[in-house]
C-alpha cells in the first residue's frame, strides 16, 4: 500500500503507516493505508481491528478515513466489502468540520488525539480464504497533523 512507513515510538514495534497533508497531495493513491493480504479467516463473523493513532495541532485540522476490508471470491463467486467510517472529533464541533465530512451520521468519533486506539470493521466469511484490510484517509488541509496505523 502507498502509505509511508515512519518511526513511531507508541507503535508495536516502532515503526507505522503514516500519512500526511503533503503526501496525500501528491496524488490520489497515496490516500491508501493497510495490507493487500492481511490473513486466512476462518467462515462466520468477525472483527477486523485496526490501531490508529491521530495527531492535529489546531482546532481546524481534520481527519477522516474508511476503514475497508475486502472478502474475495465468497460461494458465489462475487467480492464482499465491510467499511466502517471513522473522523477526528473535532469534526463535530465546527461547520468546517461537518462540512468536511458532508454527513455526520455516516461516522464515528474517533478517540482523542495522542494515544492509540483500536476501530473494528465487522466481517462476514463464508468459506476460508484470505482478506484485504485496507484504509482510505484525508485531511483537509496543511500542517503538521499525522495519522498513523500501527498494525491491522
Amino acid at each position: 500500500m502507498p502509505g509511508q512507513s515512519a518511526t513511531d515510538e507508541p507503535a508495536g514495534d516502532g515503526i507505522a503507516q503514516v500519512q500526511t497533508y503533503e503526501q496525500m497531495s501528491s496524488g490520489h493513491s497515496q490516500r491508501f493505508m493497510g495490507k493487500s493480504w492481511l490473513t486466512m479467516l476462518q467462515p462466520g463473523k468477525d472483527n477486523v481491528d485496526y490501531r490508529i493513532r491521530w495527531t492535529g495541532d489546531e482546532p481546524d485540522q481534520f481527519w477522516k478515513a474508511m476503514l475497508y476490508v475486502t472478502v474475495p471470491n465468497q460461494q458465489d463467486g462475487k467480492e464482499r466489502t465491510f467499511r466502517t467510517q471513522i473522523a477526528s472529533p473535532n469534526c463535530w464541533e465546527t461547520t468546517q468540520g461537518s462540512d468536511f465530512l458532508e454527513v455526520l451520521d455516516n461516522y464515528r468519533k474517533m478517540q482523542a488525539a495522542g494515544p492509540d486506539h483500536y476501530y473494528s470493521v465487522a466481517v462476514e466469511v463464508r468459506f476460508p480464504t484470505y482478506v484485504s484490510a485496507c484504509a482510505i484517509v484525508d485531511t483537509n488541509r496543511d500542517g503538521d497533523q499525522r495519522l498513523y496505523l500501527d498494525h491491522i
